[in-house]
């Protein structure tokens, strides 16, 4: 069952293998923070991996593997929009603890 494991390690790989292939001078660089934002969302979300995650991932993978850079940078939005979201849960339940 995908909640049961911690896939943070693989979550991180995954972000890695994108920065690396960006051909961009900045986006590697940014890797420590990227690794960092990774393992503090996994660790507010308790490790929870969800379908939204893999599906986001998946299509970004798609998008890019097709050359489709528009859909992947959608798709990058998407992730990050869901992210944020799923954080302001996070926070607005914590707050009404």
């Amino acid at each position: 069952m995908l909640n049961k494991r911690d896939h943070s390690q693989n979550d991180v790989q995954f972000h890695v293998a994108i920065a690396e292939c960006t051909q961009n001078l900045v986006v590697p660089k940014l890797i420590p923070i990227i690794t960092y934002s990774i393992t503090l969302f996994v660790s507010l979300t308790e490790s929870r991996l969800r379908t939204e995650t893999i599906v986001g991932h998946r299509e970004l993978l798609e998008a890019i593997s097709d050359g489709d850079g528009l859909r992947a940078e959608k798709s990058m939005i998407q992730h990050i929009e869901y992210n944020k979201a799923l954080l302001q849960e996070i926070t607005r339940c914590e707050g009404e603890k």
